[in-house]
Protein backbone atom coordinates (compact mmCIF):
# COMPACT_ATOMS: atom_id res chain seq x y z
CA UNK A 1 0.00 0.00 0.00
CA UNK A 2 1.35 3.44 -0.93
CA UNK A 3 0.77 6.59 1.07
CA UNK A 4 1.22 10.14 -0.08
CA UNK A 5 2.58 12.38 2.64
CA UNK A 6 3.24 16.05 2.03
CA UNK A 7 6.05 18.11 3.60
CA UNK A 8 3.75 19.70 6.16
CA UNK A 9 2.67 16.27 7.40
CA UNK A 10 6.30 15.12 7.60
CA UNK A 11 7.20 18.20 9.65
CA UNK A 12 4.25 17.63 11.99
CA UNK A 13 5.26 14.02 12.48
CA UNK A 14 8.89 14.98 13.12
CA UNK A 15 7.86 17.69 15.61
CA UNK A 16 5.63 15.24 17.45
CA UNK A 17 8.53 12.77 17.50
CA UNK A 18 10.89 15.39 18.99
CA UNK A 19 8.33 16.59 21.53
CA UNK A 20 7.83 13.06 22.84
CA UNK A 21 11.50 12.20 22.90
CA UNK A 22 12.70 15.54 24.30
CA UNK A 23 10.03 16.62 26.73
CA UNK A 24 11.62 19.82 28.01
CA UNK A 25 9.76 21.77 30.67
CA UNK A 26 9.89 25.50 31.21
CA UNK A 27 11.65 26.49 34.41
CA UNK A 28 12.06 29.95 35.92
CA UNK A 29 14.26 31.15 38.74
CA UNK A 30 13.93 34.24 40.88
CA UNK A 31 17.71 34.57 40.74
CA UNK A 32 17.58 34.97 36.91
CA UNK A 33 14.21 36.54 36.04
CA UNK A 34 15.45 37.67 32.61
CA UNK A 35 16.05 34.11 31.44
CA UNK A 36 13.61 31.29 30.70
CA UNK A 37 15.19 27.89 31.17
CA UNK A 38 14.06 24.60 29.69
CA UNK A 39 14.97 21.45 31.51
CA UNK A 40 14.78 17.70 31.24
CA UNK A 41 16.13 15.10 33.68
CA UNK A 42 17.10 17.83 36.19
CA UNK A 43 19.39 19.51 33.66
CA UNK A 44 19.12 22.82 31.82
CA UNK A 45 19.35 22.18 28.07
CA UNK A 46 18.03 25.46 26.64
CA UNK A 47 18.15 29.05 27.82
CA UNK A 48 16.02 31.77 26.27
CA UNK A 49 16.57 35.48 26.84
CA UNK A 50 13.32 37.16 25.71
CA UNK A 51 14.69 40.71 25.93
CA UNK A 52 17.31 39.88 23.30
CA UNK A 53 15.28 37.11 21.63
CA UNK A 54 18.32 34.84 21.77
CA UNK A 55 18.35 31.10 22.43
CA UNK A 56 21.29 29.23 23.93
CA UNK A 57 20.88 25.63 22.88
CA UNK A 58 22.92 22.66 24.04
CA UNK A 59 25.17 21.34 21.27
CA UNK A 60 24.80 17.92 22.83
CA UNK A 61 21.00 18.16 22.54
CA UNK A 62 21.21 19.36 18.94
CA UNK A 63 23.49 16.47 18.02
CA UNK A 64 21.17 14.00 19.71
CA UNK A 65 18.14 15.41 17.89
CA UNK A 66 19.91 15.36 14.53
CA UNK A 67 21.06 11.79 15.08
CA UNK A 68 17.60 10.60 16.14
CA UNK A 69 15.90 12.34 13.22
CA UNK A 70 18.43 10.83 10.82
CA UNK A 71 18.17 7.35 12.31
CA UNK A 72 14.42 7.26 12.75
CA UNK A 73 12.96 9.48 10.03
CA UNK A 74 15.53 10.37 7.38
CA UNK A 75 15.42 7.04 5.59
CA UNK A 76 11.64 6.86 5.66
CA UNK A 77 11.04 10.41 4.42
CA UNK A 78 14.34 11.20 2.67
CA UNK A 79 15.06 14.19 4.89
CA UNK A 80 18.18 16.13 4.06
CA UNK A 81 20.34 18.00 6.58
CA UNK A 82 18.74 21.36 5.80
CA UNK A 83 15.27 19.95 6.42
CA UNK A 84 16.45 18.44 9.70
CA UNK A 85 17.83 21.82 10.82
CA UNK A 86 14.58 23.53 9.84
CA UNK A 87 12.58 21.00 11.86
CA UNK A 88 14.79 21.58 14.90
CA UNK A 89 14.42 25.35 14.52
CA UNK A 90 10.64 25.00 14.34
CA UNK A 91 10.71 22.76 17.42
CA UNK A 92 12.69 25.44 19.31
CA UNK A 93 10.24 28.15 18.18
CA UNK A 94 7.37 26.02 19.48
CA UNK A 95 9.24 25.39 22.73
CA UNK A 96 9.83 29.08 23.49
CA UNK A 97 6.51 30.21 22.03
CA UNK A 98 7.89 32.68 19.49
CA UNK A 99 10.33 32.96 16.59
CA UNK A 100 13.84 33.48 17.89
CA UNK A 101 16.18 36.02 16.36
CA UNK A 102 19.37 34.09 17.00
CA UNK A 103 20.30 30.65 18.28
CA UNK A 104 23.72 29.88 19.69
CA UNK A 105 24.80 26.29 20.10
CA UNK A 106 26.81 26.02 23.28
CA UNK A 107 28.99 23.35 24.82
CA UNK A 108 28.33 24.68 28.34
CA UNK A 109 24.87 23.10 28.39
CA UNK A 110 23.45 20.92 29.81
CA UNK A 111 24.05 21.96 33.37
CA UNK A 112 22.52 20.39 36.44
CA UNK A 113 19.76 22.62 37.79
CA UNK A 114 21.52 22.69 41.16
CA UNK A 115 24.38 24.75 39.68
CA UNK A 116 21.97 27.61 38.99
CA UNK A 117 20.21 27.70 42.33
Amino acid sequence: MKYIINENQIEKLALKFLKRRYNLKEYRMEKYPEVIFFMMDDKIWVEYVPEKNIVYFSSQLRNSMEQNLKNDLKDIFSLNNLEIHQIINTWVNNLIGTNFKKMNYVESLPLPIKRYE
